[in-house]
């Protein structure tokens, strides 16, 4: 049975198009949402008993989608921005899961529990800083706060990554940031699986082990990754296989096998097979919290508990239908998990496997070939299908990813068995030398062979930029050819052949792009202003800036780029018809400057803003990185007593000023 005919399909899919639908904020994505479903409920494939009724049933599944979408999106009564949360309060919050930390301050998400002794809920991002008179915190530990909570910042500069619309997409609107002086310890948390995965850390943490092994064995057995080192992480990335430090399928699909041959003895009480099915799905849910229940993990064990319960009734169900049912059950429960990036790349990968790899299929006479083969071709399917969406987000591509593949995937299953055994002795003794060096041996060849293919930077293809249209347009190709590949039908040949000289059309049109965009960006210490004329970049500042400044890298990576030059400030630039004014230690108060324009206070000026303003009447004051935090706190005193229009860009972020520039000094 072929998966699109199953009658839930179309249903299903226009659920989940309902879902995302209601996080669209432009009227062309609505609309092509509204079109899909259409086109989704008109497929030939898609017959059923009811199949007349499918407008009905397909509008009903839809608006079920945004429903759940919206109402998931509602605070409720006691969610803590209800209760003023700028204010300083008592705050009590439990830590809910480390995160890496930066060079100055321990970073957590955590569950706020209440407000000033009023219950309340909602979860926020903790942050407090390092102080060696503070012990360390654990994950489950209960804090009590006196402090106030702050928004989630923008991105610094254009086309950065929105930390603050990933958090939303979690559900954390604020982040609590603190010392230690105003943090009392209430206690450690009482739940089982918190305090059994606290001592399996902690005794990790004193084995023998070396500290790579037990960032590795963190990372892939506990969905622990705060200890991983960055490097680690980039060379992974750049060798194609980071994918293994999330614990997803592969993890998943190798734990329910052992749990299947250790509970396999269950078989022969009454009812054997059923108390078997039911113990794996128990130790599967169990293993999934513990872990922190991560989208990655959730879809993992949703798919291969409905595989499982499948498989035990004896119906022979696509895999591609259960996966499609797991991803609906999925964001019925949280909607939010659709904007995440790790589900879509999770689901991606999945639908790439269970639709390309069969078209790759080859029957080879030796088994160690056919193995081979396999191989390839799910690393390669699975590849195929993430890349657009990797390119669009991380703007590069990891050309030896089959070479890690090869080297590393054989071994994968050894490594995780022998770390799990290792995590479970540790609980009751310490690790006898023999494991300590086999596993030590294990991480030390896996990481001198991903770094050594991580160094190979001829073979990483990077500052790759793609758009929104660019991507949707690869994915329209790629289901189409999928489709027509498995059903050799005409109409898909005439879709291909509309979107694909429309990919090559707007492809040829980015090329020559000829957009002219002008920002202030933030920088630490700098003035530094960034004009971009079609693919030229040019840099105004009066610092060095070179191919080493994080600014110009920004720029250039996130970016479709020729090339880049530099220039000095100008006192004054003419934007369309709009004029700016860099106010620095070097403006004269003489120079006559023109009313309702646009002002950069660069560089801690020694002026009187209030005198300015009554002169001057701004448009807009742009206060940049360049000023220290006293002066930027008084000037902003004096821009909301005189109601005048600011922007900070180190809370509001790169200020834009779009329109062809020309230089003008004085």
């Amino acid at each position: 049975m072929k998966p699109l005919t199953l009658p839930l399909v179309p249903y299903l899919l226009v659920f989940i198009l309902g879902v995302n639908f209601h996080f669209q904020e432009t009227f062309s994505y609505q609309l092509l949402h509204v079109l899909l479903a259409m086109a989704i409920l008109g497929f030939p494939s898609f017959k059923s008993p009811f199949y007349w009724r499918a407008p009905f049933w397909g509008l009903l599944f839809f608006c079920l989608g945004f429903c759940v979408a919206h109402i998931d999106q509602l605070l409720p009564e006691k969610h803590y921005a209800n209760f003023a949360p700028t204010e300083v309060n008592n705050i009590e919050i439990e830590l809910q899961q480390r995160l890496r930390g930066s060079t100055n301050a321990h970073r957590f998400y955590a569950n706020l529990t209440s407000i000033n002794g009023k219950s309340s809920e909602g979860r926020v991002l903790f942050q407090l800083k390092k102080d060696s008179s503070y012990s360390p915190l654990l994950v489950g530990d209960k804090l009590l706060i006196k402090d106030r909570l702050s928004p989630i910042q923008p991105p610094s500069n254009p086309n950065g990554f929105d930390y603050k619309e990933y958090l939303q997409s979690i559900s954390i609107y604020h982040q609590l940031r603190t010392n230690s002086d105003a943090v009392r310890f209430l206690g450690h948390s009482k739940k089982p699986l918190i305090k059994i995965k606290n001592v399996i850390l902690r005794k990790l943490d004193e084995s023998s082990l070396n500290r790579t092994t037990k960032e590795i064995l963190k990372t892939m057995l506990l969905g622990e990754r705060s200890s991983l080192d960055a490097n680690t992480m980039d060379q992974y990335a750049n060798a194609g296989v980071v994918h293994l430090f999330a614990i997803s399928g592969l993890h998943i699909g190798l734990l329910m096998l052992l749990f299947q041959r250790l509970l396999r003895p269950l078989r022969f009480l009454p009812h054997g097979h059923l108390i078997q099915l039911i113990g794996v799905l128990a130790l599967l849910w169990c293993y999934a919290f513990f872990v922190g229940a991560s989208a990655s993990v959730l879809r993992s064990v949703t798919l291969f508990s409905a595989y499982h319960i499948g498989m035990q009734s004896q119906r022979k169900t696509p895999t591609a239908y259960l996966v499609l049912l797991s991803m609906a059950i999925i964001l019925f429960f949280e909607p939010r998990f659709i904007l995440q990036l790790g589900f879509q790349m999770s689901y991606l990968a999945v639908f790439g496997i269970l639709f390309l790899h069969p078209l790759m299929q080859l029957k080879l006479k030796h088994k160690a070939l056919q193995w081979f083969w396999n191989l390839t071709t799910v690393s390669l399917s699975a590849q195929i299908a993430v890349a657009p969406i990797s390119i669009y987000h991380f703007h590069q591509f990891p050309g030896l990813f089959l070479l890690s593949n090869w080297a590393i995937l054989p071994f994968i299953g050894l490594f995780l068995y022998v770390g799990l055994g290792c995590i479970i002795w540790l609980l009751f003794f310490a690790l006898p030398p023999p494991l300590v060096y086999l596993l030590d041996g294990l991480v030390a060849k896996m990481n001198q062979l991903v770094f050594w293919i991580g160094a190979q930077e001829n073979f990483i293809f990077s500052s790759l930029v793609i758009d929104q249209l660019t991507l949707g347009l690869l994915y329209a190709l790629l289901v189409c050819s999928v489709i027509w590949l498995n059903q050799k039908k005409r109409y898909w040949i005439l879709l291909i052949g509309c979107f694909l000289p429309l990919l090559l059309w707007h492809l040829n049109i980015s090329s020559k792009n000829t957009e002219q965009r002008f920002w202030i960006v933030h920088a630490y210490g700098e003035t530094i202003l960034v004009e971009k004329n079609g693919k030229q970049f040019t840099f105004h500042s009066n610092e060095l800036v070179d191919e080493n400044h994080f600014i110009l890298n920004h720029f250039t990576q996130n970016f479709a780029h020729s090339n880049w030059t530099t220039q000095p400030l100008f006192n004054g630039y003419i934007i369309g018809d709009e004029q700016l004014y860099v106010i620095d230690n070097n403006w004269s108060t003489e120079l006559v400057l023109q009313q309702k324009a646009t002002y950069l206070l660069s560089k801690n000026p020694k002026i009187n803003l209030e005198r300015l303003l009554k002169k001057f009447s701004p448009k807009m004051i742009i206060i940049d990185g360049s000023n220290t935090p006293y002066y930027v706190e008084q000037w902003e005193k004096t821009l909301n007593k005189t109601k005048t229009a600011y922007h900070l860009t180190q809370k509001m972020g790169a200020y834009e000023l779009t329109a062809k520039t020309r230089n003008e000094g004085f």
